[in-house]
């Protein structure tokens, strides 16, 4: 389930990069598809902000902002899978922790 999430924020991100590249919303920073990704991962482990949206069309603007909204629902989905898996695992091993106390 963490995997198929994570594999989810990938293609997002792999596809949102190619859309902005389409879109011709480069700045002269950005001069490729493989650029935006780089950046969009970045922007979404928060290592960097996007330091040239003034820059950007308002088109590439709100594409920018739907890719976070959805990339940070993805990573949401994730913290309640491990969750959720940790709860699980935690409450079929305490019979056998009561058992032995």
């Amino acid at each position: 389930d963490i995997f198929a999430n994570v594999a989810i924020i990938v293609a997002v991100t792999v596809c949102f990069g190619s859309a902005l590249a389409v879109m011709r919303e480069t700045p002269d920073t950005v001069e490729s598809m493989l650029d935006w990704i780089i950046l969009l991962g970045m922007n979404t482990l928060t290592i960097d902000t996007f330091s040239f949206v003034e820059q950007i069309r308002p088109l590439g603007r709100a594409t920018i902002m739907l890719f976070n909204l959805i990339v940070n629902i993805g990573l949401l989905n994730v913290l309640i899978a491990q969750l959720s898996l940790t709860y699980t695992t935690l409450n079929d091993k305490k019979e056998g922790w009561a058992l032995k106390h």
